[in-house]
C-alpha cells in the first residue's frame, strides 16, 4: 500500500515536470520554443528519471536556471548538446539539456517554472 501511494505521488511529480513544457519562461526571441519531457511517467520512490529540455534555438550553456527544482528535487549536472544544421540552404539550431532528477520525498510537488535566459 505504501509503494502505491508513493508511486502515485511521484507520478504527480513527473506530471508536474512534464507540465513545465508549458511554463518555461523564456527571454529568447519570439520564434524560439522550449519543450520539457520526462523519461518515465511512473517513478518508484528513490529512483531517478531524466528531464529533457529542448529549445529550437542556439542558447548559452548557462541559459537554463534549475534553482526552482532545489526545494523538491535532487538533480545531477546537466548534459548539454547544441546542434546547427543547414538543409537546402535553411539553417536551424537547437539546444538540449538532459538532467537526472529524483524527488527528495514522496509528497505533492508544486509546479515551478524553469527560466531560460539569453
Amino acid at each position: 500500500m505504501t509503494r502505491l501511494t508513493s508511486t502515485s505521488v511521484l507520478r504527480r511529480a513527473v506530471s508536474v515536470l512534464l507540465g513545465l513544457s508549458l511554463m518555461l519562461v523564456s527571454g529568447l526571441s519570439l520564434a524560439a520554443s522550449a519543450v520539457a519531457t520526462v523519461s518515465q511517467n511512473v517513478v518508484p520512490v528513490g529512483d531517478a528519471f531524466q528531464l529533457t529540455i529542448s529549445v529550437d534555438d542556439s542558447v548559452g550553456n548557462d541559459a537554463l536556471d534549475l534553482t526552482p527544482l532545489d526545494k523538491d528535487f535532487i538533480y545531477g549536472r546537466p548534459s548539454i548538446s547544441s546542434n546547427t544544421s543547414f538543409i537546402n540552404g535553411s539553417m536551424s539550431r537547437s539546444t538540449v539539456w538532459r538532467i537526472a532528477v529524483a524527488a527528495k520525498k514522496p509528497a505533492p510537488i508544486p509546479c515551478q517554472a524553469l527560466i531560460l535566459r539569453e
